[in-house]
């Protein structure tokens, strides 16, 4: 099944209903003339990528796969690991997100043959502001401490895979 998200962040899959507006012009002022509910459909959603109203949601990392990432490295059980995570969150929640960061930005890491400092560019989520950001690499001592994408788009699906966790903590309803 086919997911999409518009330019103005609302997510649509194949099989959800939407309600569409058709309007004429009397007197020179637009009126609403018609309103009926669509079912969304694959045709649909390729249109709306195709005139980039859209991008294709791909969900690449789940949290679950991440913890247990995390779970088997602390040589831990799962649910033991998501109650060290809980606590961790509670205390530091800066820790616990750059914890998780690290773990995505491994896990993303893993389709490139040559190791990370080989890459001309280098992205990093700036924890203070929220943000993505490029990398000086000259600033880089080691490569072991901090949480590192080759692209803009791996460090995308890593905020995306942390979207709940950074609302929480930057109190933004975006």
């Amino acid at each position: 099944m086919k997911t999409v998200i518009t330019n103005n962040g609302i997510v649509l899959s194949e099989g959800d209903f939407i309600e569409t507006k058709t309007s004429i012009i009397i007197n020179g002022k637009s009126v609403p003339y018609l309103t009926h509910i669509e079912c969304v459909n694959a045709e649909y959603l390729n249109n709306l990528i195709a005139n980039n109203i859209a991008y294709e949601y791909k969900k690449v990392i789940d949290m679950d796969e991440i913890t247990d990432r995390l779970a088997k490295k602390f040589k831990l059980s799962f649910k033991e690991m998501v109650s060290y995570m809980d606590n961790l969150m509670s205390i530091h929640p800066v820790s616990g997100l750059e914890l998780l960061l690290m773990e995505i930005a491994i896990k993303l890491d893993e389709k490139y043959s040559d190791h990370i400092s080989r890459s001309p560019v280098l992205y990093y989520m700036d924890i203070i502001e929220g943000r993505i950001k490029l990398v000086h690499k000259e600033l880089i001592k080691s490569y072991k401490n901090i949480a590192l994408f080759r692209t803009i788009d791996d460090a995308k699906i890593a905020c995306r895979t942390v979207k709940p966790i950074l609302k929480h903590m930057y109190n933004s309803g975006k």
